[in-house]
């Protein structure tokens, strides 16, 4: 009986081992705070216009307005408690803290670096 009893606990323990291994499936990602640099001019505060959401089951980050989103394929890296998130062939770099879900995001277009802080919450799909 004891031995049965160890076998569900190992398998009880093991289960919420996989549930909690992983990231939560959806995030979306409001901006908070949005600031546009330029070279010899520095960063200004701009007004966030778009947001994003991380599908971590289908490898996907879009980039969202009012008109809908845009999709793209990335790669990601685990630094302690942070996902690290690099958009293919795009100059945009996202940076998650898997605990208090604040995220910070940098995408360059042509001489100018947007700067972008936020806050992230599980979605359903």
């Amino acid at each position: 009986m004891q031995s049965q009893n160890k076998m569900i606990v190992i398998s009880l323990l093991s289960g919420l081992a996989c549930l909690n291994s992983g990231n939560a499936s959806v995030l979306e990602c409001s901006i908070n705070d949005k600031n546009a640099c330029l070279p010899d001019k520095g960063c200004k505060s701009i007004s966030a216009s778009v947001y994003n959401v991380v599908d971590w089951d289908n490898q996907k980050y879009a980039r969202c307005d009012r008109y809908g989103c845009d999709h793209y394929d990335y790669t990601s890296f685990k630094s302690g408690i942070f996902e690290n998130i690099v958009i293919q062939g795009k100059s945009v770099v996202a940076r998650i803290d898997m605990r208090s879900k604040q995220f910070s995001e940098i995408a360059s277009l042509g001489l100018t670096t947007y700067v972008s802080f936020g806050t992230c919450k599980e979605i359903a799909q």
